[in-house]
């Protein structure tokens, strides 16, 4: 556990009640297990949606990570432009698949 809490920048925070986190806090706080299962994949649905700008970062940071780790991570957002900084395949959906590109990194 203390590994996976060093993942999200937790280790310190660990003895915190949930009440005394940030909403970035909270959220951060679910990633361990996901993170440590060791899947091939992670399916994320907005995940810094509500988020302040540092806490976003962080998780953007940690899907890069992820990535870089050879894992397939699925992000569902609104946000466009943070689809294209973590992403290699972009597609754009409305009730059906209106556009698809591959982002070469």
């Amino acid at each position: 556990m203390d590994a996976a809490l060093d993942l999200v920048e937790l280790a310190d925070r660990a003895d915190d009640r949930a009440g005394q986190l940030s909403k970035g806090l909270k959220q951060r706080r679910h990633w361990p297990g996901p993170c440590s299962t060791g899947r091939p994949w992670l399916l994320l649905d907005e995940p810094t949606a509500g988020l302040d700008p540092a806490s976003a970062r962080h998780v953007r940071d940690l899907i890069l990570r992820l990535r870089g780790e050879g894992r397939a991570v699925l992000v569902s957002t609104h946000n466009l432009a943070e689809a294209e900084e973590v992403a290699t395949r972009i597609a754009v959906l409305r009730t059906r698949l209106l556009a698809s590109t591959r982002r070469r990194r």
